[in-house]
């Protein structure tokens, strides 16, 4: 059995990003507080992701993970201090914040998964979207992850070349 099979069905939620770490989030989103007692940005699974990936819709890229290191707004516009993993500051946040202001209204469903080579996957979404995930490096370290947050389900994660 595919461990991504349990996305099959749910819906994408929410998007993420911690520096390089984007973290996608499908199904009902989980009621709770953290720390500072502000409601946290979790839902029923988390798909966290430390390789190369992109999201398509209707083939064309949307936004990728490499978009992070060009500035918001103009991408031919460098500007002095640009700290790509300041939240909002990059393309990618800028792209994923748009592609999720236009979906979440009726947020799009996963209707299934493509496994591919060496780790690599691709979610199919309703609606023409697709979530596409690609490690990018040969060596021996997490690439993605799914899991369960707040749970004591183990944790599906692929190192290297394989899955953990």
């Amino acid at each position: 059995m595919n461990v991504l099979e349990p996305l099959v069905g749910l819906p994408l939620v929410d998007c993420t990003r911690a520096a390089d770490l984007q973290g996608f989030h499908f199904g009902a989103r989980r009621p709770a507080v953290d720390r500072r007692g502000h409601p946290p940005r979790i839902a029923e699974y988390a798909l966290h992701i430390h390789c190369a990936w992109r999201i398509l819709e209707a083939g064309a890229i949307t936004a990728a993970s490499r978009d992070r290191y060009v500035p918001a707004g103009d991408p031919e516009d460098d500007p002095p201090g640009f700290e790509w993993d300041r939240p909002g500051a990059n393309l990618c946040d800028e792209r994923v914040a748009a592609f999720l202001s236009r979906q979440m209204e009726d947020p799009p469903v996963v209707l299934g998964i493509e496994p591919r080579e060496a780790g690599a996957f691709a979610v199919r979404f309703e609606r023409g979207i697709a979530l596409e995930i690609f490690p990018d490096d040969s060596r021996a370290i997490e690439h993605w992850r799914l899991f369960r947050p707040g749970s004591d389900d183990p944790h599906a994660v692929f190192v290297g070349t394989a899955l953990e």
